[in-house]
């Protein structure tokens, strides 16, 4: 059998249940690609993704690309056909509100002073989709975010030797009490897992997320929950979870950009999802060992809340650090609602 990480018990079934031969496909593994695809290609503005629905017209495939923001590429005498075809909300097509148009391509000129764009692209019409509440094709990518990201691949292996075992159940409790019971978590910038696996334990649905594969990999094998190695700027959920789970995680994004990134987490929260973020105290933008950090303030904080928008604040408070060599640094907690 082919070397899936799936017991023989899985094929075994399926044989049983669907004729042969048959396909299996790696959803994760085709997120993930489609991602690294979309990243490569992230300093040409006029690059635009499509998948050749020829190579595989599986709805269940084309319905993965849409939500990770491809579009379909189809010859002009299949068109009527394939656009019935993913129009068919029943064959995973269009959610509501999306739209399927069609137009003539044209190769776009290189933009002076640019890096110049690719030719190679086949002069079809191309059903372009695009839904109005989301259009996830690009990330900006954040430079600091990509220094750091480097430093956590590094040190990983330390990082996780350092903070496992971090006691911060006090503040697991304060958190937990605003969301529903058996609510759904994300536990972003997951690090070590330590808060994913007490939310999991506490009988809440946990999605841990994390920038650095090594983490993510660790605390899928420690906690056993669903994981997706996602940058800030990549998320991609809608009225998804009851609370958010962001512990000196956001400390890592500029000031200039912390705005949009809060936007997209207000968009993953249901209306009256709590978010719970911590910061270090003070007030500058800094690198230090490889790492940027945004430090805030009360009133600072509360600033890019108000410009970010959507949010409530519940709570705004300091501590100290759990870390007993570090115990004379500050902190700012914030909980806050959507709505």
């Amino acid at each position: 059998m082919p070397n899936f990480s799936l017991p023989d018990s899985v094929f075994e079934a399926a044989a049983a249940r669907y004729p042969t031969p048959f396909h299996l496909y790696d959803e994760r593994g085709i997120r993930e690609n489609a991602r690294a695809l979309q990243q490569a290609f992230a300093w040409c503005e006029d690059f635009e993704e499509y998948f050749a629905v020829k190579a595989l017209p599986n709805p269940a495939i084309l319905r993965i690309l849409r939500e990770e923001g491809f579009g379909v590429q189809r010859r002009k005498a299949e068109y009527e056909a394939g656009a019935r075809l993913l129009a068919d909300g029943g064959a995973g097509g269009l959610p509501p509100g999306a739209s399927v148009t069609v137009r003539r391509h044209q190769a776009p000129s290189p933009r002076r002073g640019r890096f110049p764009v690719c030719r190679s692209r086949p002069m079809n019409c191309h059903p372009r989709i695009r839904s109005e509440k989301r259009d996830l094709r690009r990330y900006d990518r954040m430079p600091e975010s990509s220094e750091t990201l480097s430093w956590y691949h590094e040190n990983a292996e330390a990082f996780i030797d350092r903070t496992a075992a971090v006691d911060l159940s006090g503040l697991y409790r304060t958190f937990l009490a605003c969301i529903p019971s058996g609510g759904s978590i994300m536990d972003l910038g997951c690090g070590a897992g330590s808060a994913a696996l007490f939310f999991a334990r506490m009988g809440c649905q946990v999605l841990a997320v994390d920038g650095c594969r090594e983490l993510c990999d660790f605390t899928q094998r420690r906690v056993g929950c669903p994981v997706r190695c996602l940058r800030f700027e990549e998320l991609d959920y809608e009225d998804a979870f009851d609370g958010i789970w962001a512990c000196a995680s956001l400390l890592h994004v500029r000031k200039a950009d912390l705005p949009r990134v809060l936007r997209l987490i207000r968009r993953a929260l249901k209306t009256g999802g709590v978010l719970y973020a911590s910061f270090k105290y003070g007030e500058a933008e800094r690198k230090r060992e490889g790492r940027f950090f945004a430090d805030y303030t009360e009133a600072s904080l509360r600033a890019v809340l108000e410009e970010a928008g959507g949010f409530r604040e519940i709570r705004l408070w300091t501590t100290g650090d759990a870390l007993s060599d570090r115990a004379d640094q500050r902190w700012l907690n914030v909980l806050c609602s959507a709505g």
